[in-house]
């Protein structure tokens, strides 16, 4: 059915949006330079934030009922929702507020960034000192 179809794409459009808008650092990592000035959130409110985003999402996929989907279609709402669930599961474990990792914390992002956020504008340059500047609270959170 189109309208199941359509439903789809929108769908998935929207969770890859959300997704890079919840996850800047990522974004920035893949090219997406449009969450340039921002860090991610792991206060408890910007987890919550992130859960109930993963969650609507979620409902709006297993929602698509998968007979109404072509072999391909249904493939991207299996997938969709396996993906859904996992980032779930990892927030259910709040390992965000225990995990301890030397080699690749926090504290070893802003050694990274550098190579990804590249500064050829003023505006680029205005972005990353953005989130130069929202490290303090960045390292808060981690702690």
């Amino acid at each position: 059915m189109p309208d199941a179809a359509a439903a789809l794409r929108t769908l998935a459009d929207a969770f890859w949006e959300d997704f890079l808008a919840d996850h800047p650092i990522w974004a920035t990592f893949l090219g997406d330079r449009r969450f340039d000035d921002r860090l991610d959130d792991h206060s408890p409110q910007g987890v919550a934030r992130s859960e109930a985003m993963y969650r609507g999402h979620l409902e709006a996929a297993r929602a698509i009922d998968p007979a109404s989907l072509d072999g391909r279609e249904r493939v991207t709402r299996g997938m969709l929702v396996d993906v859904l669930e996992g980032q779930l599961a990892v927030l259910g474990t709040r390992i965000h507020e225990w995990d301890v990792d030397a080699m690749g914390g926090a504290q070893t992002l802003f050694l990274d960034l550098p190579e990804y956020q590249l500064v050829a504008t003023p505006d680029d340059g205005r972005k990353l000192l953005a989130r130069w500047r929202a490290i303090g609270p960045f390292f808060d959170q981690a702690i």
